[in-house]
């Protein structure tokens, strides 16, 4: 505010924003900036640098922001997009300044003189200034807007998400149960903040007054980052839990025939607890069988969730089983916060996505063109209603920044974000399957 690096724009409806665009990886720092922007009501536009040089630039274009914080290896880019006066981007903010100097971004930035069109400066800087002539905090409602969320335009520009502050308490509030573990919430942060998974299960981490772990940003050294911080709760994507299930196969695959018979034989012995009574842990196998598998997560997680993806039920049950922990299994869109549907942590059956969060109604929505009906039964003749997966709570974006026909286009009058997404409901426990796009 003292530096004027988020100035207040009305561009959008009735709101009135003060924007920063933040291009990093997963840091201290992004962390000050993500609670420092709550306090004072300013809204923090994640950079997906992954969606390409067209979607930055387009996202600058959109917001006409001003600052974005970043770090040294973005600084080339983001030189470019101010000499091609892309937007209104004209302040730099470096987060790792220590590498200033050895990764070469100091002199490129000082090479373009400093002036109404350009500034940059280091977070000690601008953290200095907030010390040196502390603002009142700004008052922050509930229907003011947290954060944007980008979401991927494969034929298309990307979308920008509007989230509210409801919004993502909302979705936080409804996962209080879901995460919730004996003793201390410790958790290891590598999932990148500029998604909506991540920002949720920070904001939980933060409302249960737990510790918030940050990778040391080598997803090749994950394990080695699990083992020292220990979490009892953690977050991933079926990727990486299919890449657990790979390795832990093939390092069983090369044990002596006696050590194997004993690992089947438990992995038998939980399988048949699992599917009876939902519970994933064992008195005797666990710590006799289990103990080194464990601690891959660490040794005492105590929760582990699994969203963005669908996942192998045969892979989710052999790890439940291997881990020594329940796994769920969580399933929505950006435009509700990405935890719409989950399983239960107890549940004995895999391959679904449980029932709706506490949050949001659901629907399906007839689609007769792929003969998608409320009518379907399933193979034995039980009622088995199909259609395309619709949510409606406080958890449901407002609107697309900018972008008044996609948002009539995805979220009806009466307030149904419509997915695109086809689900079925299963005879007999009512969880929700996905089953066709």
């Amino acid at each position: 505010m003292n530096l004027n690096l988020a100035p207040q724009k009305s561009e959008f409806r009735d709101y009135t924003l003060s924007l920063i665009g933040i291009q990093a990886n997963n840091c201290p720092a992004y962390v000050w900036l993500d609670a420092a922007s709550c306090l004072y009501n300013v809204c923090t536009v994640p950079i997906y640098d992954t969606l390409g040089e067209e979607a930055v630039e387009y996202m600058f274009e959109q917001t006409n922001m001003t600052t974005v914080f970043t770090l040294c290896s973005h600084v080339k880019g983001l030189m470019n997009s101010i000499q091609n006066k892309v937007g209104d981007l004209r302040n730099i903010v470096i987060l790792d300044q220590e590498y200033l100097d050895s990764s070469g971004a100091r002199a490129l930035l000082e090479s373009r003189p400093k002036g109404e069109d350009f500034q940059w400066y280091t977070i000690e800087q601008v953290m200095k200034s907030g010390e040196n002539n502390p603002q009142p905090h700004r008052p922050t409602g509930l229907d003011d807007i947290y954060t944007f969320s980008y979401t991927s335009g494969t034929t298309a520009a990307p979308k920008g998400a509007m989230l509210s502050h409801r919004n993502i308490l909302t979705m936080t509030r409804a996962s209080m149960g879901l995460a919730k573990v004996e003793g201390e919430t410790i958790y290891l942060s590598y999932l990148p903040l500029a998604h909506v998974y991540e920002r949720v299960v920070m904001n939980f981490v933060f409302w249960v007054g737990g510790k918030y772990g940050i990778f040391q940003g080598n997803t090749f050294k994950l394990t080695e980052d699990l083992g020292i911080l220990k979490p009892t709760v953690f977050a991933s994507v079926p990727r990486l839990f299919n890449k657990f299930y790979d390795t832990i196969k093939s390092k069983i695959a090369t044990k002596s025939p006696g050590i194997k018979y004993l690992i089947n034989t438990a992995v038998r012995a939980k399988l048949t607890k699992i599917r009876a009574t939902g519970s994933p842990t064992h008195a005797l196998f666990d710590p006799l069988v289990f103990k080194d598998i464990n601690a891959l997560l660490g040794g005492r997680c105590q929760i582990a969730i699994t969203a963005s993806a669908p996942i192998d039920a045969t892979v989710l049950e052999f790890l439940k089983v291997v881990l020594c922990c329940p796994i769920i299994e969580a399933y929505g869109q950006t435009e509700a916060c990405g935890g719409e549907f989950c399983s239960g942590r107890s549940d004995p059956i895999m391959g679904h996505v449980g029932g709706p969060a506490t949050c949001n109604e659901f629907r399906l929505q007839d689609v007769p063109a792929m003969k998608y009906t409320s009518e379907d039964k399933d193979a034995d003749g039980n009622s088995a209603p199909r259609g395309e997966i619709c949510v409606r709570g406080n958890n449901v974006i407002p609107a697309y920044y900018k972008n008044e026909e996609k948002t009539i286009e995805t979220i009806s009058a009466d307030g149904w974000l419509q997915s695109g997404d086809i689900g079925v409901i299963l005879h007999g426990s009512n969880a929700l399957k996905i089953v066709d796009r």
